[in-house]
């Protein structure tokens, strides 16, 4: 199945823009939990490095929480924040191996393992790859988990509350696209990999992200057919599913959806080369979501709104975009209800 179905309508939104905290660079909010709770990373004034980089947890009523480090010289970055405020991540410094860290919403440091962590669920489990070995996953009960075999892409990892990981392998007696394709990994039933789209025998699909009912979303890149590349929607009943083409920009990926199945990614734009955010619902398909911010906003048409990278069961989006003089994180509350 490789058109795009009808069902909920994409509602208008209020644009919000969080100011950067004080003595910083930048920041990009990446995460937030269903009580509006963001995640994400600042960058620090005392340079342009990524080793500069501090994992923060925002509320509207506290503000900024900076996670910080004992040693400057060791960064910190959010990969997850869960149901109850915690966020989730790592302390880095140059050379492996790292550390998987939980900062939990009273403010408390909890050391879950070694490793890179990539992503995690709202129970606060992470996935990520073992220092050294395969992907793992570190529960928040202390126990690690995770297949024998080896995903071939440690950057296309996500992670639902069943503890179903969803990621890119190649299938080892070969026939996989070049690239390699979704599989799924659960306790039970071991690795299973999805093919390519029926009609696409030599498109490479990546995930990006996996609900809880078991829809995974992601980005499909077709090497055989000079480049083709869609935003892609997988369920067990339907299959794949393409999510439609924004007239004005190519290079569609999916990032992230909620369980109402409301998807949110990201193009370019073909004119000006700068990023295109968008949101998909079954009734509405694929709409940028500048055009769907009220008109009556007086911040509208300040802002590009580029890469949306977590939307809630509320419907609220977060994600970064371009201001007049620098990056910023948005955050978009719904103000009407998708039906």
């Amino acid at each position: 199945m490789l058109m795009a179905a009808a069902a909920q309508a994409a509602p208008t939104y209020r644009l919000t823009v969080l100011e950067r905290p004080a003595g910083s660079i930048g920041v990009y909010g990446r995460y937030i939990n269903d009580h509006g709770v963001i995640a994400g990373d600042v960058y620090l004034a005392s340079g342009t490095s990524i080793s500069d980089s501090r994992a923060f947890r925002w509320t509207a009523s506290a503000g900024y929480e900076i996670a910080t480090s004992p040693d400057p010289r060791i960064r910190t970055q959010a990969v997850n924040i869960d149901a109850a405020g915690g966020v989730q991540g790592g302390r880095f410094r140059w050379d492996p191996p790292y550390r998987i860290v939980d900062w939990d919403a009273a403010g408390s440091v909890h050391h879950l393992g070694r490793g890179s962590p990539v992503s995690g669920n709202a129970l606060g489990d992470i996935v990520g790859r073992n220092a050294g070995g395969p992907v793992r996953v570190w529960t928040r009960d202390g126990r690690t988990i995770g297949p024998g075999a080896k995903f071939s892409r440690y950057d296309f990892l996500a992670l639902n509350d069943l503890r179903v990981i969803v990621g890119v392998a190649s299938r080892p007696g070969g026939g996989s696209p070049q690239g390699g394709e979704t599989t799924l990994w659960s306790e039970q039933g071991g690795m299973r990999y999805l093919g390519p789209p029926p009609g696409h025998p030599q498109m490479s699909t990546a995930p990006a992200a996996i609900t809880n009912g078991g829809v995974v979303v992601g980005n499909a890149f077709d090497y055989a057919n000079g480049g083709l590349n869609e935003a892609y929607r997988w369920t067990e009943a339907g299959g794949f599913e393409f999510l439609g083409q924004i007239a004005e920009c190519s290079g569609h990926g999916a990032a992230a959806v909620n369980e109402h199945g409301t998807i949110v990614g990201s193009s370019v734009s073909i004119a000006q080369g700068h990023g295109c955010g968008w949101v998909w619902t079954r009734e509405g398909g694929i709409q940028l979501l500048h055009d769907l911010v009220d008109p009556a906003d007086p911040q509208r048409d300040k802002y590009l709104l580029q890469f949306p990278s977590a939307i809630n069961e509320r419907g609220e989006i977060v994600g970064r975009g371009r201001g007049p003089r620098s990056d910023i994180t948005f955050v978009l509350t719904p103000i009407s209800a998708a039906r």
